[in-house]
């Protein structure tokens, strides 16, 4: 309803934040990012990566902790 294309969309909740606060190898899917990961199914969250591993999968969490606090 906001007349932005999805992925316009997309790029101002990840990449341009990334970018505007100067936090590096973040916002964007690229080789030697860190990959925050989120796949959804019919609007449902059906798995979730952090840095790459992956964290939840249909309904259960992995009994790791990967990632880390952003100050």
């Amino acid at each position: 309803s906001s007349g932005l294309l999805f992925g316009e969309a997309l790029s101002k909740m990840t990449s341009l934040p990334a970018d505007f606060y100067g936090i590096s190898r973040r916002g964007k899917i690229a080789e030697g990012n860190y990959a925050d990961l989120v796949l959804l199914k019919d609007s449902n969250v059906s798995k979730v990566f952090v840095d790459g591993e992956l964290v939840f999968d249909h309904g259960v969490f992995q009994d790791i902790y990967p990632g880390k606090v952003l100050t």
